[in-house]
């Protein structure tokens, strides 16, 4: 068999698969505990952070590891909505995303949140004049996917993040298809928050990791 769809996953490489059976023999230990093997465990998971942190540009302290793109989407926006004052009950997304936040979206209306979806453009890009007419006063966030997996668009966030900034509108990002293979930046797009994932760049399966800019309020 010839494997061509790396868009969907990936096999491990070997210094993933050699350092993860390293880390399992050697760094076994539970990171709180206040033993030796614990104290280097917590050191691996700090390194760790300030790793991913660097290659997105943002800070160690917002990363949280999950696991998978999935489980980070739904994380980080449940715990965004639910950080937001009472009277932001209203968020956007794309109709782009991926079918986890679909899946999210049925959950969250139960819980009395509106969902808005927006079409993108003709050229399948989301736009400031798409986005606009849909803002109101109680838009609490708005995600967007950065790049789709289907057809490799990329969409241009840091051109939608002023918008939005200037309205107290927080934005999320579906990273899992950009991550690892081309320059993601928070700070230059200006998201507050993003979904990462492992085997979509020669990791592990079950592996993945939301980041939250520190500083915003989210529960």
């Amino acid at each position: 068999m010839i494997y061509l769809d790396y868009a969907a996953s990936t096999p491990m490489c070997d210094e993933a698969l050699n350092m993860y059976n390293v880390l399992n023999k050697e760094m076994f230990g539970n990171a709180s505990s206040l033993h030796d093997a614990g104290g280097q465990a917590a050191y691996t998971l700090d390194y760790s952070r300030q790793r991913i942190a660097n290659m997105i540009g943002g800070q160690k302290e917002g990363i949280y590891f999950t696991t998978g793109g999935t489980e980070s989407n739904m994380l980080i926006v449940q715990s965004i909505l639910n950080g937001l004052p009472p009277h932001k009950k209203h968020w956007i997304m794309s109709a782009l995303e991926h079918h986890s936040m679909y899946n999210l979206a049925t959950l969250l209306e139960r819980q009395g949140y509106e969902l808005t979806i927006v079409q993108p453009d003709q050229e399948g890009r989301m736009t400031r004049e798409a986005l606009l007419p849909h803002l109101r006063e109680n838009t609490g966030l708005v995600s967007v996917q950065h790049a789709n997996s289907e057809t490799g668009l990329i969409q241009d966030l840091a051109a939608l993040s002023p918008l939005l900034r200037e309205r107290g509108i927080l934005l999320h990002s579906d990273a899992v298809q950009t991550f690892g293979n081309i320059l993601v930046d928070v700070e230059a797009m200006g998201v507050d928050a993003l979904s990462v994932s492992s085997h979509k760049v020669y990791g592990p399966k079950g592996v993945g990791a939301a980041y939250l800019k520190p500083g915003t309020p989210w529960r």
